[in-house]
């Protein structure tokens, strides 16, 4: 079933993303969560998006919002809640959002690499590709 283990604490597999949430923690600092199911689970095949959560797993994402939220909040956040209205966005959006944030680590590396002494540890600012991406998700229809 959806979900039912088969993997260890800590260990490594290889997963289908499905979707994303935004969390935002007191600071209103984003923290993307990803959706996704583990290949070898027998809802692989038949879940693709967020959308097909949704359809055949009704009240599984309503869980899994909850569960971030509140797993935050035990972690200390003293407010911690869903961006977007609690929104779920689309594999499509999602697999955009890794993108551009791998391509921000990937700066962050050379730049600390090239130049460890002024290397940008703190957050960087965000591009403009980031900025449209960030917008084009807050206009999104793909919820």
């Amino acid at each position: 079933g959806c979900g039912d283990g088969g993997g260890e604490l800590r260990q490594v597999r290889p997963v289908k993303v499905l979707g994303g949430l935004l969390v935002l923690d007191e600071a209103g600092r984003e923290d993307w969560k990803v959706i996704a199911i583990d290949r070898e689970d027998l809802w692989a095949p038949k879940l693709n998006d967020v959308q097909d959560v949704t359809r055949r797993l009704p009240s599984m994402l309503e869980a899994i919002r909850d569960w971030f939220i509140s797993s935050a909040r035990a972690d200390g956040a003293r407010c911690c809640r869903a961006g977007m209205n609690g929104h779920f966005i689309s594999r499509t959006k999602m697999l955009e959002v890794i993108r551009a944030s791998h391509a921000n680590w990937e700066r962050l590396v050379r730049a600390q690499i090239d130049d460890p002494e002024n290397s940008p540890m703190a957050e960087p600012s965000l591009s403009a590709d980031q900025r449209a991406l960030n917008d084009d998700i807050e206009h999104s229809h793909y919820f």
